[in-house]
């Protein structure tokens, strides 16, 4: 007799899952406990320890498979199977078979030959899938959705994970496939069971429970949690009608949705036997009582194929075409009814085999696993409709994001947007949602600018799945230029912003708006600086209320001369109309503090080369990089010093700062007049 306990202690294929395994000989044994201050007598504790042998028995049925030696994850050769041969089989015990009253997750792994069979390990691959067919194996109910991380499965979870498992390859030389016997699943149909079987291997995403296609009313039961793990007395490949009843008529009771509602349902129909049959019993006997209209059935398996780990998604995905078009896409190949089923032999029950008009605004959708593990998802149709709405009506370019596995992906949604101009703001909200998951897994990233009669404008990347700081960078003087920030005022958030800016400069004297339509002026001999000063912050201000509303958070933020001012309405420290007027001040003070005539330029050399060149007058100011400096200083010598670095070929460029030199010496004299008017805005935060 083999010694599991031993086997499950010392195995690498065990280990992860001793804890399982522990936990379900300890509910035994605590039974064994319960019942033995019960018993009479030598021969009824002999049969209890015989049933615990069996629960460990029908344990190691879960997790190995016959006559096979498996592959360990980490590649050495491992021991682990069983091989029934030596053993009687066993009578097993009732008490692994009955409803865990409780809300959990399930952790079932069918091995078989092949080292791309391997076992899962939890937490590590958490969606890997696999069976097989024909002459490999006869796991004809096999229909296991890893859905669970390391605990109980979540709503949220499940979604993601079915469309995690959208990437599927099928592997070992194709030789599964060779032998189906005609790779389609007849759903209710009268025939034997065949499928295509594949190797899925899941993938990460987020953030898809925000897409309001439909509105998931009950995902059975309670709350946000998933699935009922229900463990069936008829056998672990055989569903129950009676417990499938049950979760079906929780679910509807939990969502308080009403059986008449229901016109259709969404259910798993795999495709066999026993198990068509019993789903659609229990369907009958839920929705066919003193019903006027039979009940409509479908399944997307008969038209697509199994798709193992993604089936429920593509269940999901069918009911929310029904619900965009009103229509039920028709089950193809359904002929003669299944004979298990007499609610569908007796018309109760109705596959709709061509397209039907969906009347009703709930769609429940089936999806069976392992042992007859039933998730019932209840789908609500969306009461807001695209129809006969205006499309908004924009004058700044489209801007459409998109990740995908491959580039061609990118440029295959690009493409539909170009031919489809009509399509409504809700699928560009979507769209966009799906641009937040992490690159590990969509590692191209493209964007792409759609504007009327022009041709489209795309970047496509292969992104590093290493996460980009983000950081805000201030700018003071120089950097301003005619028109600038006027095209931003198409964008909303933008434009409020910059009229905020214009309202508190008004009573200063100051036409924002007007000098932002007219253009700042780029003269360099125009000492009135203040317009430049806030103009220049008013567009900062609004660019930062921007990326504000977009949600975007910054690592750090770094402010160089003015711009420091901007640092502190970033982080909250200064408000709207404090930053404002610190620069209005700053600009003000500077004007009226008689500062002789100055200037300032881009030098292409080291902070400790301009120092040792610099003539009388001239001074390092601003130390860009380690060979771009700022130099400041009087109007004539600097003017003098910048054609000497021309004709010595070293780059050299004016920069405007309307006849000042700032960050040296020469603006000293501002500083008394620039103390008295902050002094203002420190008496106006503290009336704030």
């Amino acid at each position: 007799m083999i010694d599991l306990k031993r086997l499950i202690e010392e195995s690498d294929v065990f280990k992860e899952d001793y804890e399982f395994v522990k936990s379900v000989i300890e509910q035994v044994l605590e039974e064994v406990k319960t019942q033995k201050s019960q018993l009479n007598g030598e021969i009824e504790l002999e049969r209890l320890k015989l049933e615990k042998v069996k629960a460990e028995l029908e344990l190691a049925r879960f997790r190995t498979s016959a006559n096979n030696s498996e592959t360990s994850l980490n590649g050495g050769e491992t021991e682990a199977s069983i091989d029934f041969d030596t053993l009687k089989e066993p009578i097993v015990s009732d008490k692994m078979f009955q409803t865990i009253d409780r809300e959990t997750a399930a952790h079932i792994n069918i091995r078989q030959s092949g080292d791309w069979f391997r076992p899962l390990q939890l937490g590590k691959e958490c969606d890997l899938y696999f069976t097989s067919s024909g002459a490999e194996a006869t796991l004809a109910n096999i229909r296991t959705k890893f859905w669970i991380v390391n605990g109980r499965s979540k709503v949220k979870r499940v979604i993601k994970q079915c469309i995690k498992c959208l990437k599927v390859s099928a592997k070992g030389k194709n030789q599964m496939m060779a032998d189906l016997a005609s790779a389609r699943s007849h759903s209710f149909r009268n025939c034997n069971l065949s499928i295509e079987a594949v190797l899925v291997k899941g993938e990460d995403n987020s953030k898809l429970l925000n897409w309001n296609l439909a509105k998931i009313v009950e995902v059975h039961p309670g709350t946000d949690d998933i699935t009922r793990v229900v463990t069936l007395k008829t056998g672990i490949d055989v569903p129950s009608v009676p417990m499938l009843r049950k979760i079906m008529s929780d679910a509807l009771e939990e969502a308080k949705v009403d059986l008449d509602d229901i016109e259709y349902v969404e259910a798993h129909g795999a495709g066999t036997q026993i198990g068509d049959g019993t789903e659609a019993n229990a369907l009958g006997q839920i929705f066919c009582k003193n019903r006027r209209s039979p009940l409509l059935i479908g399944t997307i398996k008969g038209n697509i194929g199994h798709t193992e780990a993604s089936s429920a998604i593509c269940g999901i995905i069918k009911s929310l075409i029904a619900f965009e078009t009103s229509r039920i896409p028709p089950s193809i190949k359904y002929e003669t009814p299944n004979p298990n089923a007499p609610d569908l032999v007796e018309g109760r029950l109705k596959v709709v085999t061509e397209p039907t008009t969906l009347n009703s605004n709930y769609i429940p959708v089936n999806s069976l696993g392992l042992g007859g593990t039933l998730v019932q998802t209840i789908l609500k149709r969306n009461p807001i409709t695209t129809e006969n709405r205006e499309r908004t009506n924009i004058s700044i370019p489209r801007l459409v994001l998109y990740p995908a596995t491959t580039e061609e992906g990118i440029n295959f949604v690009f493409d539909y947007v170009q031919f489809n101009p009509d399509l409504p703001d809700e699928f560009f909200a979507l769209l966009h949602k799906l641009s937040f998951c992490t690159p590990v897994y969509k590692p191209y990233r493209g964007y792409a600018l759609f504007q009327e009669e022009k041709s489209r404008v795309t970047e496509i990347k292969n992104v590093s799945p290493n996460e980009r700081q983000i950081w805000y960078v201030m700018t003071g003087m120089g950097c301003q230029w005619p028109g600038m920030g006027l095209d931003h005022m198409k964008i909303d958030v933008f434009a409020e912003s910059m009229h905020r800016s214009a309202e508190i400069l008004k009573p200063y004297g100051i036409d924002l708006l007007g000098l932002l339509k007219s253009g700042i002026k780029d003269d360099h001999d125009d000492r009135k600086i203040t317009v430049s000063f806030v103009t220049i912050c008013a567009i900062q201000i609004a660019l930062l209320d921007l990326l504000k509303h977009l949600d975007v958070s910054p690592d750090g933020m770094v402010g160089h001369s003015a711009g420091e001012l901007l640092c502190a309405y970033a982080d909250g420290c200064l408000t709207h109309e404090q930053t404002l007027l610190s620069f209005y001040y700053r600009g003000q003070s500077v004007e009226n503090s008689n500062i002789p005539q100055g200037g300032m330029a881009a030098v292409g050399l080291s902070w400790s080369q301009v120092q040792k060149i610099c003539p009388e007058g001239i001074y390092p100011a601003c130390d860009n990089a380690t060979d771009s400096i700022t130099i400041s200083g009087e109007k004539e010598p600097l003017e003098k010093f910048v054609e000497k670095l021309k004709q010595d070929n070293i780059f050299v460029r004016l920069v405007n700062s309307h006849g000042y030199g700032f960050h040296c010496k020469h603006v000293y004299a501002a500083g008394p007049a620039l103390r008295k008017a902050q002094e203002k805005v420190s008496v106006l935060n503290f009336l704030n």
